[in-house]
């Protein structure tokens, strides 16, 4: 069986190449980027592809209105990927838009990442 590609989103570098260390780690095969209309445009380019990304996980993003932009134009474009936001806060925020309800989306702690990661593959093929 072939690794899963995820796609990893983080505008910190530190926190980007920690994230994908650890995944790799885990037997992802991970592409990573900093802004979010890059990570929407890469995920509508390998969607057709022999292999597409099977998650896209959300670190550190600028602010909560750029998640909910990105969910907003992932739906918009038809990129029907999951997406595991990795909440470095206390507490777990849902994400009220139309999208959030059209796309598989879930929340984890970075203490989580892995198991949820999983978790989401196994309940999104």
């Amino acid at each position: 069986m072939q690794p899963c590609r995820v796609l990893l989103l983080d505008h910190r570098e530190d926190t980007r190449e920690n994230t994908a260390f650890l995944l790799r780690l885990a037997g992802f095969q991970v592409s990573a980027v900093q802004e979010a209309a890059e990570a929407v445009n890469w995920a509508a380019s390998r969607r057709e592809s022999p292999e597409p990304f099977g998650v896209l996980i959300v670190s550190n993003l600028e602010s909560r209105g750029t998640a909910l932009e990105l969910l907003q134009e992932m739906f918009r474009r038809g990129v029907p990927l999951p997406v595991l936001f990795i909440l470095r806060a206390a507490g777990r925020e849902s994400f009220s838009c139309p999208a959030a309800s059209a796309l598989p989306v879930a929340c984890c702690r970075p203490d989580e990442l892995i198991e949820m990661l999983r978790k989401l593959l196994r309940e999104n093929p």
